[in-house]
């Protein structure tokens, strides 16, 4: 007794233990229950005996092993995923008030026969191990070990059936109680093989689901140990890598591989031990992880890929070591780039009968000036007023082209940064604006009067400015009032606000308006990234960007960006006279009238013009006076071969011929394709007046400048060009 009394100990222990690592079990519960039931009746029964009750104790006895036979069942069919029959409850009240009747008929004094007292308790205990192992043994999904612990209690059972016969014979009882002790310990072990049978088919089921989401997952997952060295990746990451095998990764610096150093001035102090939620040995972890930052890469075929990296420290293990994922966006970005050009090309279609309404206006003043000078020129008269309105009304054309030219540029490239006048460009961007807005919208501006310098590219900035107006538009498709003003917000900030009094934004709709491709507009109305762009470009330039929206009452946006110190005054100063020329000019371009406009314009300032209608002709003109020429002049674009291609044919000769370049196709993309690979070369962009074409030759010629030799003749050493400047506007700007 006393060992069967220890081993219900031991198990009451072992199951509530593995009860409390996994309350989710509630199998486990009951069958601790259940084994603490069956130590009480052992405890009892000992007291009993010693006290010298021992049929008192006997009949305790008896109504624990019903509870105690009850409480396995109920378990057994909670692992089995099933619920306890109802009979079996009725069965056992039942066999309950049996044993309460038989406890008032030994009270009263009058004898009950043992088998008749006992046979309904132990049938009944007996029936319910011997079902309770048939259960288990059809329940295939828990494995082999279901084997064991279900004969055992086919056994317990029969021996139990066997009590109220076998227990009155003498010889066999210690038997009996030996071979119960027995049975106990196997079912005991039993059921601990099921339960960690079950665990390990688990734990291989949830690892085989882990290993199957690892392997199969669209983005690149990855494991790190302390330095910063791969242990584990999966095949996306080996795609997104160009590589063969994951297994190329295995080792190698996830530092190195995804460019993290990058911006990290001392790279020594970077990768020092830190404490674990610092900055890790690898160089890259602050704050204990890194959550959704964007980094750029390179695979192994050289592609840039833009990804989002997700880099968490894993908790509970000996040494340091991280989980991360990488999810690739450049198809997205793509996308959203593709998206961004289509929707700058609607917005240029919109702006088409805008753009043609100024440019008869200007056309028109230039004409009325021509003919007028003329007139006036004829009847003996003074005609600069005349002269100065065509100029006047060119600087404003070709102003208002490179607006549209910045508006339409592809994005892609870079954008040079430098201090811009905030007002200044607002108030040049509402130009176009008007033409977008529509007649009934009435556009608003409240400029400060103070200058406002931020650091940001001049396209982007204006970007912004439309991006926001654009959307404040189309929330106004009744007409209304939209407002773009500017302001200091201390001495370190600058704001730019856009207003409107449109229909609002839903207060669960405020927090998405951000996101890329989120939009509230009808499908084909809008790609959901005009926001997005600007709060993207603000960011850049480190900046922030906030929106107050009510339904009914309107949306504001407010940009906050960095004030920045104003440009040298040398970038602010005025124009100078045209510097005077000399020496012979080789001018290279198709269009019969602008060749003949620029040479004039280089006559007047002196220099001598040859000119040439296409790259044949340059050569030509070059070969029979190759010592006379100073420089050449030539367009970036004409038919049959390209300026620079022109050129490289022209320095066979004559290799140290400096050349200015000029096209319509301004920008600094045009200009870098330009003079890549070519020294000694300038870009200036068209239209340009005298004094901008004479600054730039003498920019490209300096105050010495010697005339281009032949091949093989003497050569006067020059030193290399410097980088070559920003193309040069047609007048300047208060940026």
């Amino acid at each position: 007794m006393v060992a069967a009394f220890a081993v219900h100990l031991i198990m009451v222990a072992v199951f509530a233990f593995l009860w409390a690592k996994d309350p989710g079990a509630r199998h486990m519960r009951l069958w601790a229950l259940s084994w603490a039931v069956g130590a009480l009746r052992y405890l009892q029964a000992s007291l009993g005996h010693a006290l010298d009750f021992p049929e008192a104790a006997n009949r305790v006895a008896y109504a624990t092993l019903l509870v105690s036979g009850l409480l396995f069942m109920a378990g057994s069919y909670r692992l089995v995923k099933r619920s306890l029959p109802r009979p079996w409850i009725w069965v056992a009240v039942a066999t309950a008030c049996w044993i309460a009747a038989t406890s008032a008929c030994a009270a009263l004094g009058r004898s009950v026969p043992f088998f008749i007292e006992t046979l309904p308790t132990f049938a009944f205990v007996g029936v319910v191990d011997a079902w309770t192992g048939v259960v288990l043994i059809r329940s295939r999904h828990l494995g082999s070990s279901r084997w064991v612990l279900g004969v055992a209690l086919l056994v317990w059972g029969a021996h139990r059936l066997d009590y109220p016969f076998l227990r009155p014979v003498a010889w066999f009882a210690p038997w009996g109680f030996g071979l119960a002790s027995l049975l106990g310990v196997v079912v005991a072990v039993g059921m601990l093989l099921l339960y960690f049978e079950r665990a390990w088919a688990e734990t291989r089921g949830s690892e085989a689901r882990f290993r199957s989401l690892f392997e199969n997952a669209s983005e690149g997952l990855f494991g790190i140990d302390g330095k910063g060295s791969i242990l584990a990746a999966n095949p996306s990451l080996a795609r997104m890598f160009a590589v063969d095998s994951p297994d190329e990764l295995v080792g190698q610096k996830i530092a190195d591989l995804l460019r993290l150093f990058d911006g990290i001035a001392d790279t020594a102090d970077a990768t020092a031990p830190p404490p674990r939620d610092s900055v890790d040995p690898g160089g890259f972890l602050r704050e204990g992880g890194i959550e959704d930052r964007e980094v750029r890469f390179r695979d192994r075929r050289g592609n840039e890929h833009v990804a989002r990296l997700t880099l968490r420290p894993l908790e509970g293990t000996k040494e340091l070591r991280y989980e991360g994922s990488l999810f690739d966006l450049t198809h997205e970005r793509a996308v959203q780039e593709q998206l961004a050009r289509a929707h700058r090309l609607e917005a240029l279609g919109r702006l088409a009968g805008g753009v043609a309404h100024d440019f008869n206006n200007m056309l028109t003043a230039i004409l009325a000036g021509a003919q007028l000078a003329r007139l006036r020129l004829e009847r003996g008269q003074a005609a600069y007023e005349d002269l100065q309105a065509i100029e006047d009304a060119a600087s404003r054309a070709a102003e208002f082209t490179g607006q549209l030219l910045a508006f339409s540029r592809d994005q892609r490239a870079p954008q040079p940064e430098r201090p811009l006048e905030l007002s200044a460009v607002v108030a040049r961007a509402a130009a176009l604006l008007e033409r977008l807005l529509g007649e009934d919208i009435r556009l608003e501006l409240d400029l400060s009067s103070e200058p406002l310098w931020v650091r940001a590219s001049p396209a982007n900035l204006e970007r912004v400015v439309m991006n926001l107006a654009v959307n404040a538009r189309d929330a106004l498709p009744r007409g209304g009032r939209l407002r773009i003003a500017t302001r200091r917000a201390g001495d370190r900030a600058a704001l730019l606000t856009v207003s409107d009094d449109g229909q609002g934004i839903p207060p669960e709709l405020q927090d998405k308006v951000f996101d890329p491709f989120f939009t509230t507009k009808a499908p084909g109305k809008g790609t959901g990234l005009g926001l997005s762009t600007a709060y993207a470009l603000a960011r850049s330039w480190g900046g922030e960007v906030r929106l107050e929206s009510a339904p009914g009452k309107g949306t504001t946006v407010e940009v906050r960006l960095p004030a920045a110190e104003p440009p040298p005054e040398a970038a602010l100063a005025p124009k100078t006279a045209a510097p005077k020329g000399e020496g012979a000019l080789l001018l290279i371009e198709d269009d019969p009238v602008v060749r003949r406009a620029t040479a004039s314009l280089l006559e007047s300032l002196g220099y001598r013009v040859l000119p040439a209608a296409d790259g044949d002709a340059a050569v030509a003109v070059a070969r029979d006076a190759p010592s006379s020429l100073l420089a050449a002049v030539c367009d970036v674009r004409m038919p049959g071969a390209s300026g620079p291609e022109v050129v490289r044919r022209l320095r066979r000769s004559l290799p140290e011929l400096p050349v200015l370049f000029v096209s319509g196709f301004a920008g600094h993309e045009t200009a870098a394709e330009t003079l890549a690979d070519l020294p000694r070369a300038r870009f200036l962009a068209k239209p340009f007046g005298r004094e901008q074409l004479g600054a730039a030759l003498r920019d490209l010629l300096g105050d010495g400048a010697q005339a281009a030799r032949p091949a093989g003749s003497a050569a006067i050493p020059s030193p290399s060009p410097p980088s070559p400047p920003p193309p040069a506007a047609p007048s300047p700007s208060p940026e």
